[in-house]
């Protein structure tokens, strides 16, 4: 779900931009190349995420195809993937969670509707990837969006399923008459994210389904129709579950899917949940449960069924794959995308099996919790439609958060759907540059992003000098907490912020440790240790190496001192402001989160300063704007 602020968005949307001029380092060298894939003519460009086994799968299954892997292991996915499509640097096939908006597929995908392995799938799946008769990606595994309910207190009450939304909204009503203190329905507090998702669920199942609300959803995007046309429905549907006391805000706050599970679900406290997210984890939950639970779609006022569905990854191939030279390479590609359009590819892909439903006409997953593949199979004709963020990027925070202040107040929706179309129209006018925090003026290469990375820690001016290593993977050694991937020309928005973000986490605080000359030489030197265990995709800070099955070191980038080195050793350091640094002496080190090692943090003693490394690189943006590259300090 979404974890962004609703100020940080708004402040974007107002932001009067500021020039200035990056600062260098001593002892710079050349930047390396910016291209993420090692540009063999001959190989599969595949980008990947990191965590995930894809490369081990593809090039064990396909032994005689040569491929070339990016592995990125940072903290944003989705948008990191739409950043790469659109620079064209997605690579070959992609397998990724992005559903491409249409500009986007009929630029840079290929049309996969004139082959076979479409004829595979599910109509009702296969429907939602047209785009004006093309389909440009396929969908791998499905998890389904609906209402978990508690059977045994639906016995207990003699409470019926159901059938309608109108009976629903009656269904609150009477709990809350008949009941002390029972919630009728919960869903997470964690994020507002949520709720802008269970108010456009409602309006995909009474409107946006249709055909007139495809046709409301195209005149949207291009300004030429409003908000309250399309999510009237919507909003109309929450605002009666928000009269009938259908929620308790207070007591979902701040929980995710699981966590509410466990503490409204599980405990009798609660009817029914929305279950949007971690469908794995409560689905595990469940089989543990002493309760009985049912699940049941979400239905219009008609009561015609709805399933929301969210798809663990798609696939498609690049349009360049189609130019002149590259036969074989497409034959290649060919060959694997078939695959992965098989129960056996979907399956050796998919992570969350548990609860994943395989989108094809006639194979389904053994392993699919039994809960969610019946309800599958009993509604394959239903309506059906991926849960809504693309196209609303713009609107989805503020819109989200609007709604849950709405629902904590008991309030009235009525004011959003206007603040919606003032948001839009402004994106509209402007562009990204209307939402963008600020923008690079040439591309990065990945270690001119770590540089950066560091030097926007120190300007926040904590500490004597800051620390960034280098968040790369070097065979199967993964240091996730590092500098990721790399800047591109143009503007950077919102939600891109978090893409190359050291520390792997968006909310955790920077820290600061006191050091002494000598430890931070070391560390200059040697690099951060990272050490894997068996059965492990992320890496470990240690410093022993005791079990681990493979280990190495990562660089570290650093701000606020110049450095000489020769041949990996530092021969002498001094702080910005001309004073010498001394091996006895102590100086201050401001790392991101789990930046280091777990014998750097006994010494060091860290102390959270008041902010985030995403904060850090947003202050830092803005101020800048437009940032050029930096030289590297090694």
């Amino acid at each position: 779900m979404i974890k962004r602020s609703k100020k940080f968005l708004i402040s974007a949307l107002m932001l009067l931009l500021t020039a200035g001029l990056l600062a260098g380092c001593s002892n710079a060298q050349e930047a390396e190349s910016t291209s993420l894939f090692t540009g063999d003519p001959d190989a599969i460009q595949i980008f990947i995420w990191g965590n995930s086994d894809h490369k081990d799968i593809l090039t064990e299954k396909f032994p005689d195809i040569k491929f070339d892997f990016y592995e990125y292991n940072g903290i944003n996915i989705t948008a990191t993937i739409a950043k790469l499509l659109e620079k064209d640097e997605l690579g070959d096939i992609h397998i990724n969670s992005l559903r491409v908006t249409d500009e986007n597929a009929k630029e840079h995908l290929m049309d996969l509707s004139g082959m076979t392995l479409c004829n595979k799938y599910e109509p009702s799946m296969l429907n939602q990837y047209d785009i004006d008769g093309a389909i440009y990606q396929l969908p791998g595994s499905v998890s389904v969006r609906c209402i978990l309910y508690n059977k045994g207190m639906f016995e207990e009450y003699g409470w019926k399923e159901p059938q309608s939304f109108d009976e629903l909204v009656t269904l609150c009503k009477q709990i809350r008459e008949e009941t002390n203190g029972i919630t009728p329905i919960v869903m997470g507090g964690a994020t507002c994210g949520y709720y802008f998702t269970t108010m456009t669920t409602f309006s995909q199942a009474e409107y946006l389904y249709t055909p007139e609300g495809a046709e409301w959803a195209k005149k949207y995007a291009a300004g030429e129709a409003s908000a309250k046309d399309g999510f009237a429905s919507g909003f109309e549907m929450m605002q009666e579950l928000i009269d009938a006391r259908a929620f308790d805000y207070e007591k979902n706050e701040g929980l995710w899917d699981t966590e509410l599970f466990k503490a409204r679900m599980n405990t009798n406290e609660a009817a029914m949940m929305f279950l949007w997210g971690s469908q794995d984890a409560v689905a595990r939950e469940i089989e543990h449960s002493s309760n009985e639970y049912g699940v049941m779609p979400f239905r219009n006022r008609e009561g015609t069924a709805f399933l929301s569905n969210t798809v663990s990854y798609n696939i498609s191939l690049s349009k360049k794959l189609e130019e002149k030279g590259n036969e074989k390479k497409l034959a290649d590609a060919q060959r694997i995308i078939e695959w992965l359009s098989s129960s056996e590819g979907i399956y050796a892909i998919t992570n969350d099996t548990s609860t994943s439903i395989f989108p094809l006409k006639e194979e389904e997953n053994p392993y699919s919790f039994k809960l969610y593949q019946d309800l599958w199979e009993e509604n394959l004709d239903c309506i059906k439609a991926p849960m809504l963020y693309a196209g609303y990027e713009d609107v989805l925070v503020p819109t989200g958060d609007a709604i849950m202040a709405a629902v904590k107040e008991n309030g009235s929706l009525d004011q959003i759907p206007g603040m919606m179309d003032t948001l839009h129209q402004e994106y509209l006018k402007g562009g990204k540059e209307a939402i963008e925090i600020g923008n690079f003026a040439e591309d990065f290469s990945h270690e001119e992003t770590v540089q950066l990375l560091a030097i926007t820690l120190q300007e926040m001016g904590d500490s004597d000098i800051s620390l960034v290593s280098d968040g790369i993977i070097k065979g199967k050694v993964s240091n996730n907490s590092g500098g990721h991937l790399k800047f591109y020309k143009g503007p950077l928005v919102e939600e891109q912020l978090a893409c190359t973000l050291p520390g792997n986490n968006q909310l955790t605080p920077c820290v600061q440790m006191k050091l002494t000359g000598a430890q931070i030489k070391t560390l200059l030197e040697k690099g951060k240790q990272v050490v894997m265990f068996e059965g492990e995709r992320s890496g470990k800070y240690l410093d022993s190496t005791e079990g681990a099955v493979a280990w190495d070191y990562f660089d570290y980038y650093w701000a606020g001192m110049n450095v000489d080195m020769k041949d990996g050793k530092v021969i002498s350091m001094t702080l910005d402001d001309g004073t010498k640094m001394e091996d006895e002496q102590t100086y201050t080190v401001t790392f991101a989160p789990t930046d280091y090692t777990d014998g750097i943090e006994q010494i060091g003693n860290p102390v959270n300063l008041d902010y985030p490394a995403k904060e850090a690189l947003r202050t830092y943006i803005q101020k800048h704007s437009p940032v050029t590259p930096v030289e590297l300090c090694r």
